[in-house]
């Protein structure tokens, strides 16, 4: 996957020598529902159960929309799926609003004009999707 995919300086056999080293690794991989093929994401689906298997002690949490992993791309045995819950309206704005907070710290009409900008935009955006909430996500992780 990283000679394939990531374009990091890391020796090849980067995440090998960290497993046969006893070291902790723990693989997070978001926004696979960004693969748009389902024979590309059913690939990808091969590699992460590949690289899982055998790794009792390695922790992974693959994150992606429900609808994207399903049938012949859903993950193995060895995940357990879990559902997240939408953001309701208050809290993405209670998040957003604190991020514009540290963004511009002094500067509160600042934040809060780019607090409403922001707000605008994820609300044109889930009226588009037909949802009133951010929606669902799958997650799953290594038991």
């Amino acid at each position: 996957m990283i000679r394939r995919d990531a374009d990091f300086d890391l020796p090849e056999d980067f995440f090998v020598q960290l497993l046969r080293n006893g070291q902790a690794v723990v693989l997070l991989l978001d926004g696979l529902d960004e693969i748009s093929n389902e024979d590309e994401r059913e690939v990808v689906r091969q590699a992460i159960e590949e690289l899982v298997s055998g790794r009792a002690d390695m922790r992974v949490t693959v994150s992606c929309r429900i609808a994207a992993y399903k049938g012949r791309t859903a993950l193995g045995g060895e995940f357990r799926e879990v559902l997240v819950k939408g953001l309701e309206r208050k809290h993405i704005h209670a998040m957003v609003q604190k991020f514009y907070g540290c963004i511009h710290p002094g500067e509160p009409k600042e934040a809060k004009a780019k607090t409403k900008q922001l707000m605008d935009g994820i609300e044109q955006l889930e009226r588009q999707r037909g949802h009133s909430q951010a929606g669902q996500s799958r997650w799953s992780g290594v038991h």
